[in-house]
């Protein structure tokens, strides 16, 4: 391998293989970059297994070491675990729930519950959106017979106009045709409907109220699929179209035929045109039949057209160099007989649907009765022309087409619309609209929420204007409710301290939120008040139905009356012993995982050699799997018998079983003993019935031996002192502090493992021993590959040279041989 491989160079004129011999000369001084490079990666590899431990040591310190931990051992209060029964005349009560926390004591307490801490909350008066006003009337799309869909609290109807009001054009008359049937749908007195300014108004007080376009699905009942036509459309054509000797298959009522292209059927995209044209004129002259389809190119697509509508057209694979794929078509494709049997008995006035003609829509209306299918075709010979239909027994047929396409779809209702509303209006608020559109507020409007000013734009919509209040510090929230069309405010504490204070008043906005229809009653439904209780004989208050009281947690849930709830405080050994359990299972995966990495022997790959890191060129031989388990091979053993970790082990036994200065209790006095078995390597036996009577009988010594501090401080001096008079858990904590400390002490020294390998995200991070040396490693390897560039550089020149100079020996003797031959005159 070259070091400069990337340069251009010009050799082996004379017959040397330059590039072979400088890679074999430079080989051998490649090898010790090789090494070199793998000691640096087994120095990231050390660094990344010391940095594991001081995430393992961390880890069970933060658990049960840090007094903000609600599992640790250090602090007195979490080795007095009590609990706490609620109960009215002897049966438990769910009315108020007492916790007993650390401080707490034993004893009994009562508390009468008078009334609960309340939060303020306001809520509009009336719906907010009950009323619905429409746009300009479009009288035109208002026939008899015309239908909207509405919903009301959930229930759909469908309201069909009883007269022509496109007609008529009277919004007294129009109003009064649809309360007429909104009354007979909902009933009297659920929805009004009155005329605003020329404009339809719909009223549904305290109801959901949605407006919608009714389905239309005419198409079908006249025996017809939606959007069905006389012609079908390919996919995208792909140019150059090579069709040369090309085959498919064409159906035609039955009768099959092959169409065959010529040899010569190579379409360009300025070509379509020509090639629509010979596949018409094949199809055509395969049946004899100079009008069977037309054939065009509409937008890059094949587009094929039957002239009579009664045909039903296949077209299919060939079976020989099929190319009806590459026609843009799927196999066995069809146009279909434009005919089909008709229910009349459906064909109510209203109904409507489209004809297109060539991609023209001609909207059908039926407009009086229809008896028979004759009736139904007259009425739609009379609204399209360039086509004819006609009645064939029950069915419908399309015909005199000339090879027009003609497209049958239910036409999109415009009833709604007419009346001046859109699909889906519904009086509803919604939360997306501006509060222009929402409340018509016109300019910009500010207001206070206790003391916390607002000021809101007109094009602001009702979620931003609720998120700007509920993520302020104004300490309240709004919300809506869809089911009652209403706007709820609410403190977000309980208590009289926390009333809800608008400034102004009458602002605006709150008042079209509260009180939209200016009614005088209040929208206050419940005012901030304070829990009023009666505890161990004291009447009192309090801001929160949750409160702590001599290390009880109250909460209160509902209240008593004159009821007393009597409360017990009762120690739980079996929850001090859960606890302890659980400290002594993290204290064992701790030491595991540390002797683990002590006593892990380092793999070899022969009799004698260890798995080394692999070089680049060997990465280039092997498959990702392959690397991954060589490496795993390879990071094996590189802390065995490490000796700043076997001194966190031994100092960690040690602080477990040697005595606490002034505490007449050890640990194996808890049950908890040393393993026997060598292999646990100094894993802790814990006897849960041992343990169980220590905390019964001596909780207080219990208590002691694991949180006693020594009154000696952590930065003395006098670590024996500290020692001697430290509880077990401050032990551990100083030992553990001792290697994975962040901070420096007095000689600018952090803990042991951080100064050797350092943790992410911190100073240390690249301010540590190994760091330092991984550094200079890195250093010293760039350092050598300019060396060993510069030497290969020296070697390219050195045969440069001597290829120049047998270049010319070559020429010489080629001159003499010339004039030794005769060959020179």
């Amino acid at each position: 391998m070259l070091i400069t491989n990337d340069r251009l160079r010009l050799t082996g004129i004379s017959g040397l293989d330059t590039n072979t011999l400088v890679e074999s000369l430079m080989k051998a001084e490649l090898t010790k970059v090789d090494k070199m490079k793998q000691q640096l990666q087994i120095l990231k590899w050390q660094q990344e297994g010391y940095r594991e431990m001081i995430n393992v040591l961390r880890g069970f310190k933060d658990d049960y070491l840090d007094v903000l931990s609600s599992k640790n051992l250090i602090t007195e209060n979490n080795f007095r675990i009590y609990g706490a029964t609620a109960k009215i005349n002897g049966i438990d009560t769910d009315a108020v729930k007492v916790e007993a926390t650390g401080t707490a004591s034993v004893g009994s307490h009562s508390i009468i519950v008078k009334q609960l801490a309340k939060n303020e909350i306001w809520e509009s008066i009336s719906s907010v959106s009950g009323e619905m006003l429409g746009s300009e009337i479009n009288w035109d799309n208002l026939k008899k017979g015309k239908t909207i869909d509405v919903t009301l609290d959930g229930v759909k109807k469908t309201i069909k106009l009883s007269q022509d009001h496109s007609t008529l054009r009277d919004i007294d008359a129009l109003t009064a045709d649809l309360q007429t049937q909104l009354d007979n749908a909902f009933g009297s007195d659920n929805i009004n409907v009155s005329n605003n300014g020329g404009k339809i108004k719909f009223v549904a007080e305290g109801h959901s109220f949605k407006l919608s376009d009714s389905v239309n699905t005419y198409v079908s009942s006249l025996g017809f699929r939606n959007n069905q036509a006389n012609s079908i459309t390919g996919g995208k054509l792909t140019v150059p179209l090579d069709l040369s000797n090309g085959s498919f298959k064409v159906t035609v009522n039955g009768t099959e035929k092959t169409i065959t292209l010529s040899e010569s059927a190579v379409y360009e995209e300025d070509s379509l045109d020509l090639l629509a044209a010979d596949l018409k004129s094949a199809i055509n002259a395969a049946f004899d039949d100079t009008e069977l389809v037309d054939v065009r190119i509409e937008d890059n697509r094949l587009k094929i057209v039957s002239y009579n509508t009664s045909d039903e057209i296949m077209l299919s694979n060939g079976e020989t160099n099929n190319v009806l794929s590459k026609l843009g078509f799927n196999n066995n494709i069809k146009i279909t007989k434009l005919e089909a049997a008709a229910d009349i008995s459906i064909s109510e006035i209203g109904k409507e649907f489209d004809i297109y003609i060539d991609g023209v829509k001609n909207t059908i209306e039926i407009t009086e009765e229809i008896n028979s299918v004759e009736d139904l075709a007259n009425v739609i010979n009379s609204q399209v022309s360039g086509i004819t239909v006609t009645a064939d027994g029950d069915k419908l047929v399309f015909s005199e087409t000339n090879g027009k396409e003609v497209r049958i779809s239910n036409s999109q209702p415009q009833t709604l619309k007419g009346l001046g509303f859109e699909n889906g209006d519904t009086n509803i608020l919604d939360l997306d609209s501006s509060l222009s559109k929402a409340f018509g507020i016109t300019e910009d409007t500010t207001v206070e929420i206790n003391g916390v000013s607002f000021t809101f734009k007109s094009t602001d919509t009702v979620k931003s204007m609720m998120s700007k209040i509920n993520n302020s510090n104004a300490g309240v929230t709004l919300s809506y409710s869809s089911v009652k069309d209403k706007f709820v405010l609410q403190s977000d504490n309980e208590g009289a301290a926390n009333k809800i204070k608008i400034d102004p008043l009458d602002n605006i906005l709150f008042d079209k939120m509260f009180n939209p229809n200016g009614l005088t009653q209040s929208y206050v439904i419940q005012e901030a008040a304070d829990a009023e209780i009666v505890l161990d004989g004291v009447a009192t208050k309090r801001g929160s139905n949750s409160f702590e009281v001599d290390g009880l947690k109250y909460t209160l849930n509902r209240a008593t009356g004159d009821e007393k709830v009597d409360i017990k405080v009762s120690p739980e050994p079996e929850k001090l012993v859960e606890r302890v359990k659980d400290f002594v299972n993290a204290y064992n995966e701790m030491i595991s995982k540390i002797s683990s990495k002590v006593n892990e022997n380092r793999a070899k790959s022969g009799k004698y050699e260890y798995y080394q890191p692999l070089t680049d060129e060997q990465k280039k031989e092997m498959s990702e799997k392959d690397i991954e388990l060589w490496e795993e091979a390879a990071k094996s053993g590189l802390l065995r018998n490490d000796s700043t970790l076997q001194n966190i082990l031994y100092s960690m036994r040690r602080a477990l079983y040697d005595g606490v200065e002034g505490v007449g209790i050890r640990i194996f006095d808890l049950g908890i003993t040393t393993s026997k078995e060598y292999t646990d390597n100094g894993k802790l036996v814990l006897d849960e019935e041992k343990l169980r009577k220590a905390i019964e009988e001596r909780p207080d010594e219990v208590a002691e031996l694991f949180t006693k501090k020594s009154t000696i401080p952590y930065t003395s001096e006098d670590r024996k002192t500290r020692y001697n008079e430290n509880g077990l858990s401050s032990r551990l904590l100083d030992i553990i502090n001792d290697n994975i400390r962040t901070n420096v002490n007095s000689k600018g020294y952090r803990g042991i493992l951080i100064e050797k390998a350092g943790i992410e995200n911190t100073v240390s991070a690249t301010n540590n021993a190994i760091s330092k040396q991984i550094e200079r490693q890195s250093k010293e390897i760039e350092e050598m590959l300019d060396r060993l560039t510069e030497k290969e550089n020296n070697y390219f020149l050195m045969f440069s040279r001597l290829e120049s100079m047998i270049q010319k020996l070559n020429t010489q003797s080629a001159f003499l041989t010339n004039i030794t031959s005769g060959g020179w005159q």
